[in-house]
């Protein structure tokens, strides 16, 4: 069951409403700036769990979230026994991270999460979504009315929404490369009976093996029970304490949040698909290059099992199906995304250390200056595909060190990552050398002086926060606290 206080952003990725814009803002007047928060035409639209059920769909709906340096402008007052983590507090793009991380250039981004005299500092994160194209400007959500809110608009990325479609047989994601996306995602343990996409697995691949996505809550939403048993860590505000003690019920300003690793990744598609071209498959029953590198085919097929494609595109194992990488390269961007069962010394110890990195992946494909974009969105028709520009990656997580960080650093920008010798992630890239090994039952074969097909344009570490608390921050901690669960 979905929490009503938990943003719906945790639950889901909005899909159905195609167009999509994300607003990067910077708070120049709070006062002004929580006056413009609580207007039931901007709270109205940010949507929790309670608001997915399929007999209330939405036509437009919005996503809050604020940087460290937000939450304190907004008057956030750090409780000094339940203080948010180091990680948050200093920023995706504090020095030490970013080298840790494996990011190049920062000072050199678009946007970023550091306060100071930074150039383009990022305060707030605004997703809008619609099933009807952005019109004129008009409205709470107008740039002129976020002006007068005092909020600065330091960046707007507009996204595409042809590449999202609906072919009848359910919603399919595809990336600027031309690959199907969006198919291995975590499901929270709450929803798992609720899930479609979890059903139909069950029905197809039964037993274990559909019960691999399946994650606790925690590792997603704080204050729940995480994969370890224990609640997940959820920091306080001391206005929030004080009420707290007065009789108000335990729980922490932080619970029913979560926090997001927002990344903003250009693709390099001419540069991409120029490689593709170059190194083609030698048949059609043979992945090309590129497709071993990603580790699926372009229509989503993952190369585990290949040439037979699995029941369904998320459940299959490596150490069982493919432990030395013949068929899906030891190093290819899926498995350092997801390694599943190859981390214990069994399967089950592998899948259970697998759910304790996992982190639920929101994306939209950001359309750039096109032609045919219009003040909130591109507006191509759909099937057109050519647009892209690149990712607005967000991952959303419980612990951001534990999660996000240790999947950057073990495994997507490790260079020893399944003991290779000094590579890439062929996609992403990272802190080695710029090449690829595909594994042989004699010999393998290593590619070199692959170009970089993503750079990163801008980034930072957000608070998703509860309902309850986004509506204590619009009342400078006047709101109504939460009753009991």
């Amino acid at each position: 069951m979905k929490h009503p206080d938990v943003q719906a952003l945790v639950y889901a990725s909005f899909a159905q409403l195609r167009h999509c814009r994300y607003l990067l803002l910077r708070i120049r007047d709070a006062d002004a700036a929580r006056a413009w928060l609580r207007q039931p035409e901007v709270l109205g639209l940010v949507k929790g769990g309670a608001d997915l059920r399929r007999e209330d769909a939405q036509d437009e709906a919005l996503s809050v979230a604020f940087t460290h340096a937000g939450l304190l402008a907004m008057g956030l007052e750090e409780d000094h026994d339940f203080p948010f983590p180091t990680a948050f507090r200093e920023g995706m793009n504090q020095p030490d991270r970013a080298r840790a991380l494996a990011d190049r250039s920062v000072d050199e981004w678009a946007w970023g999460d550091l306060g100071g005299d930074v150039r383009q500092h990022v305060q707030v994160l605004l997703a809008h979504f619609r099933k009807e194209a952005f019109e004129a400007e008009s409205g709470p959500l107008s740039l002129p009315a976020l002006e007068r809110g005092g909020l600065e608009v330091v960046r707007m990325v507009k996204t595409c929404p042809s590449y999202i479609r609906n072919d009848g047989e359910g919603t399919q994601l595809f990336e600027p490369f031309g690959f199907r996306d969006g198919l291995s995602q975590p499901v929270l343990r709450s929803t798992a009976d609720d899930s479609r996409m979890q059903r139909k697995r069950r029905e197809k691949v039964g037993g274990d093996l559909a019960e691999d996505s399946v994650v606790a809550d925690g590792e997603f939403i704080l204050g729940w029970p995480n994969e370890y048993g224990d609640p997940a860590y959820a920091p306080d505000d001391a206005r929030w304490r004080a009420a707290r003690l007065e009789g108000a019920p335990p729980q922490r300003f932080a619970t029913h949040g979560s926090y997001l690793a927002v990344r903003h990744i250009r693709q390099h598609v001419d540069r991409f698909k120029a490689f593709a071209a170059a190194h083609p498959a030698p048949d059609a029953t043979t992945p090309s290059l590129v497709e071993k590198m990603v580790g699926r085919r372009i229509d989503g097929t993952p190369l585990v099992k290949c040439p037979f494609a699995p029941p369904d595109p998320d459940a299959f194992r490596y150490r069982v199906d493919d432990a030395e990488g013949f068929q899906c390269p030891l190093g290819s961007h899926i498995r350092r995304g997801n390694p599943r069962d190859t981390l214990g010394f069994d399967v089950a110890s592998g899948v259970a250390q697998s759910k304790r990195h996992r982190l639920i992946r929101r994306a939209r494909i950001y359309a750039g200056e096109c032609q045919q974009a219009g003040k909130g969105g591109c507006g191509h028709a759909d099937g057109r595909r050519d647009c892209g520009q690149g990712l607005f990656f967000i991952a959303l997580n419980a612990d951001l060190d534990r999660q996000f960080e240790f999947v950057q650093q073990r495994w997507v920008g490790n260079p020893r990552f399944a003991d290779l010798a000094g590579e890439n992630d062929p996609i992403m890239g990272g802190r080695g050398a710029n090449a690829f090994t595909v594994q042989g039952p004699a010999v393998g074969q290593r590619t070199v002086n692959i170009p970089p097909f993503t750079e990163m344009v801008g980034g930072g570490y957000f608070f998703l926060p509860g309902l309850t608390a986004l509506r204590f921050l619009a009342t400078q901690g006047q709101g109504e606290l939460p009753g009991s669960d």
